[in-house]
């Protein structure tokens, strides 16, 4: 058998070319955020920008690749490009700037000087306390609602009032001891502060229908609103049950509004508890001690 040519040689084999190893392709998400116009590859998914012609992951080509299209709610927020004369750049002379920049331009402004005026005004109250009463009454009614409000989601308790209420001192003319548990913070029980020495001389005595369980008070101290500065309001009270059980004792702020729940841990059971103003926050000028508001409530 003759193999080769006619010397012996074998044949010339001529070049084949080398079948190209196709991995398999898996689509999956895209590495990047798409974009409207981007060209999505169809057999690994991913986004490519507008300009390419093969798949930048899977190098396929991306002649029937899915368009990104653009949201109809953002056509219709879509602007109109604006155009500028030829060598004219943006804020530069001859050219006006934007509605948007000169807008947030002003709210940076704006911004400043509040911020400037806030801390000086919290410095000048602070320093001076000419300057805290009244800033004190601007904002005291406001956050105060807003405490009450607050103070009323987190303390699931139940209103409960007194049956009757008495006291060892006259009241003001237009105060009575009434006004202390009337469920109306704007209105509020007064009478005369007592010097030192005969302080403990000035209380209120409240009879609730039913043994109390689980009390707690709220504490609306010193009158309300315009009137606070006009009176001393309570520094020290203390809760007296009358049979011989320890007593509660709260001390309260000089402010105007809710003082934080206190829970009357020696109250379990009493139906009458004595309620003894012990020391005040004074106000100069003022001959007079006042309480708005006392809030029991019970689980």
């Amino acid at each position: 058998m003759k193999v080769g040519g006619e010397d012996g040689a074998p044949d010339e084999v001529v070049p084949q070319r080398v079948p190209k190893r196709v991995a398999a392709v898996t689509k999956t998400k895209p590495t990047r955020r798409l974009q409207p116009g981007d060209l999505v590859c169809g057999e690994c998914g991913e986004g490519n920008p507008p300009t390419r012609k093969f798949c930048s992951r899977c190098g396929e080509e991306l002649t029937t690749a899915t368009v990104v299209k653009t949201p109809w709610y953002r056509k219709l927020l879509r602007r109109k490009p604006k155009t500028m004369a030829a060598g004219a750049r943006p804020g530069g002379p001859g050219t006006k700037t934007p509605v948007g920049q000169r807008a947030k331009g002003s709210a940076r402004k704006v911004v400043k000087v509040i911020g400037i005026a806030s801390i000086a005004l919290t410095m000048l109250t602070v320093l001076v306390p000419s300057v805290r009463g009244p800033v004190d009454n601007a904002l005291g009614s406001p956050i105060a609602k807003v405490k009450e409000k607050w103070h009323d989601f987190r303390n699931p308790y139940d209103r409960v009032f007194p049956v009757s209420w008495t006291s060892n001192r006259a009241p003001a003319p237009g105060h009575p001891a009434l006004d202390a548990f009337d469920d109306n913070r704007l209105t509020f029980w007064a009478t005369e502060w007592m010097p030192p020495r005969r302080r403990l001389d000035t209380f209120l005595t409240i009879k609730f229908r039913e043994p109390v369980k689980d009390l707690a008070v709220f504490v609306y101290a010193g009158a309300p609103e315009d009137e606070f500065t006009k009176y001393h309001s309570p520094r020290q009270i203390r809760f007296d049950y009358g049979d011989g059980r320890p007593n509660d004792n709260m001390t309260l702020v000089r402010q105007q509004d809710v003082q934080k729940l206190f829970k009357l841990e020696h109250a379990e059971g009493a139906k009458t508890i004595t309620i003894w103003i012990e020391h005040v926050h004074t106000q100069k000028g003022a001959t007079q001690v006042a309480l708005s508001e006392l809030e029991f409530r019970q689980k």
